[in-house]
């Protein structure tokens, strides 16, 4: 970054206003640098959280992981995908009882559930078109 001239003050006959706005732009850089920096360094801080072996042994799929008494909570889930091509065709055979999802085959959470739960063979069908990965964790802290 190029650093600009801060002026002198009325001593000079420096423009006030101008050094104030250099002072102020010089330190919102400073602190956009040490805000990014802090940043991956948070970032780190999680994923070596993540990877000490009481940590991640313990953590459920999807949910809410308490450390410390509650000072530390680990919140997971699992992302979802689901193949367009796929449910189409499968959604396609037969008459459904229960339609778990909405427009586009935008899956519904509590549709699926109820699904799952009424008609388990159904369900199953489904499965095959559902791709399920790790989102990233949320951390929180007590204060």
């Amino acid at each position: 970054m190029k650093l600009y001239k801060i002026y002198d003050s009325d001593m000079n006959g420096g423009d006030i206003e101008a050094n104030k706005i250099s002072l102020l732009a010089h330190k919102c850089w400073h602190l956009r640098l040490l805000a990014e920096k802090a940043r991956a360094d948070y970032l780190k801080c999680e994923e070596e959280l993540l990877n000490l072996p009481t940590v991640k042994n313990s953590l459920k799929s999807s949910g809410t992981n308490n450390f410390l008494d509650g000072f530390l909570k680990i919140t997971t889930k699992l992302n979802q995908k689901w193949d367009q091509e796929q449910l189409a065709d499968i959604l396609m055979t037969r008459d459904w009882p229960i339609m778990p999802f909405d427009i586009e085959y935008k899956p519904s959470a509590s549709k699926l559930k109820l699904l799952a739960q009424s008609y388990p063979a159904y369900s199953r069908l489904l499965s095959v078109a559902c791709t399920e990965s790790p989102a990233k964790p949320y951390f929180s802290f007590k204060e």
